[in-house]
């Protein structure tokens, strides 16, 4: 029983290439929408730091508004990279200055784990070269350094503060920084975890399918009818298995007499009518042979049936490569599995039958 679960689950996986439909912000875009979130940060700041009489704050303050208005043009422009090395150098300047002239208690140094965060998430860092990945451990250790060196001095009453702020106004700007730090902690990981998801999905697209037809590729179209089969010698599906293996009539004769290029168009637009077909799967399965396979609802009868409709449909294009018309025609070997039978015997059926095909002339569904 656990065995056949496993088997369940290896064919669930196998055909989850499907589109998931993630919709990733560009990095780009992630540096351009924290600029903006940082601006309205600063922009209450500024509120603040006026009524606060913190004059110092209040100048620098301005500065770190129109950096981050700076950033958002360069976000435009492409210069993304750029934009975040200065956003970054603002939040740690800001961070040393905001505790220096506030105090410790007002939580402006619990921007240290945002940054550190940000710092070491692929997402906003780069880390291709060493020299990338060298600044990038030099910034996390700042930043560590900086945290433990103000907490004691903070600790050991060293800082000089000047501009004290009440304890209750303390602590709201500690609950106000907290706040803003989990949001930003909340994003970071958020956008870590889609891109991650891209990757995975890009690289599974890449595993399993064709990159010329975008059809299924012959390593994912063999686990799957593997899979399929043995889900029936299980006896858990007593659903027929079918497949076909198409090969496209004097293919070689098509490229030697219309360029490669058109060799290749002539793939692409047979891959689009097999694709279309409801109730089969297709992949390419090497060179110009195609291998099609019944889905779990169709029979053996009914596969036969679309087999021949994409025969006659074939024969019936008028595909046209740069005004000049091509015509195709292709041969089927369809093949139904036999319980127990091997993966290679069912596929080797199915090849004798395109063989049968192709001898009887072409252009027909052995």
């Amino acid at each position: 029983m656990e065995k056949f679960k496993n088997t369940t689950k290896n064919l669930v996986d196998s055909l989850i290439i499907q589109d998931p439909h993630i919709t990733v912000t560009s990095p780009s875009q992630g540096y351009y929408y924290f600029s903006l979130f940082y601006i309205f940060v600063h922009t209450a700041l500024e509120v603040f730091y006026i009524v606060a009489g913190c004059t110092p704050m209040a100048i620098i303050n301005v500065f770190s508004i129109a950096l981050y208005i700076c950033t958002c043009h360069l976000c435009k422009i492409g210069y993304e990279l750029v934009a975040y090395r200065m956003g970054m150098t603002e939040i740690y300047l800001h961070i040393v200055l905001a505790t220096v002239f506030l105090g410790y208690s007002c939580g402006f140094i619990l921007w240290c784990f945002g940054m550190l965060l940000g710092t070491v998430t692929p997402y906003y860092t780069p880390m291709k070269t060493i020299i990338d990945r060298a600044i990038m451990y030099l910034f996390v250790i700042l930043i560590m350094v900086t945290f433990f060196v103000l907490t004691i001095l903070d600790y050991n009453e060293i800082i000089y503060t000047r501009y004290y702020v009440s304890e209750n106004i303390a602590k709201i700007l500690f609950a106000i920084n907290s706040l803003l730090i989990f949001i930003e902690i909340i994003v970071h990981v958020y956008n870590s975890s889609l891109r991650t998801n891209q990757y995975s999905y890009d690289v599974k697209m890449i595993a399993n399918t064709d990159y010329l037809t975008k059809l299924y590729n012959r390593q994912y179209m063999q686990r799957y009818t593997n899979d399929r089969i043995t889900c029936f010698n299980k006896s858990k599906d007593t659903t027929d298995i079918s497949i076909a293996i198409m090969d496209i009539d004097y293919f070689k004769t098509i490229n030697d007499t219309y360029g490669h290029l058109a060799g290749d168009f002539i793939l692409i637009e047979l891959s689009k009518i097999l694709s279309s077909q409801k109730h089969i799967r297709v992949s390419r399965w090497g060179g110009e042979e195609f291998l099609l396979i019944s889905s779990r609802e169709t029979d053996n009868k009914t596969f036969r049936n679309i087999i021949e409709g994409l025969c006659k449909t074939i024969a019936n294009q008028n595909l046209k490569y740069n005004g000049t018309s091509i015509k195709v025609t292709a041969s089927f070997g369809v093949a139904k599995y036999q319980p127990n039978e091997s993966l290679e015997n069912f596929i080797k059926s199915a090849d004798e039958k395109l063989y049968e095909a192709k001898q009887n002339g072409r252009n027909q569904v052995c």
